[in-house]
């Protein structure tokens, strides 16, 4: 993808709102083949409680749910010019420590925030580099 904005320097890590008005979710998910849509599309989705209820009641072993996580992280690689994609799929229940953990994990030294995502000060205080991405240049 030869975009000024996406390749001034190279970021290991990119973070993304999933908002489907966003134009630079419109810009990533077209570059990527549409991949973004894929993930907002099947994103699993919780049992539904009648389901779990009769399970029980005929003593068929479940498996107990994780909490659905309000971000994914996707090896993006192939795709674009990032090692990772930090999807936000609801800022109101995002955590800026799980970012910071992811990382850590990950041992990330910079990252591209594309807007309006905005770093807290504990994560850019741990980064070498971070580019805020506002507007779209063709």
């Amino acid at each position: 993808m030869k975009d000024a904005n996406l390749t001034a320097t190279s970021c290991k890590l990119w973070v993304l709102n999933e908002d489907l008005t966003n134009p630079w979710w419109q810009k990533l998910n077209f570059n990527s083949g549409f991949l973004l849509s894929e993930i907002h599309r099947h994103r699993k989705t919780l049992q539904p409680s009648e389901l779990t209820r009769l399970m029980g009641e005929v003593n068929w072993p479940t498996h107990t749910e994780q909490p659905k996580k309000p971000w994914t992280l996707i090896g993006c690689r192939n795709h674009f010019d990032a090692d990772w994609l930090f999807l936000i799929h609801d800022p109101k229940e995002f955590k800026s420590q799980d970012l910071e953990n992811i990382v850590e994990q990950l041992q990330i030294k910079n990252l591209r925030c594309f807007a309006p995502f905005e770093p807290s000060a504990s994560l850019k205080a741990r980064l070498e580099h971070i580019d805020l991405v506002s507007s779209i240049t063709n």
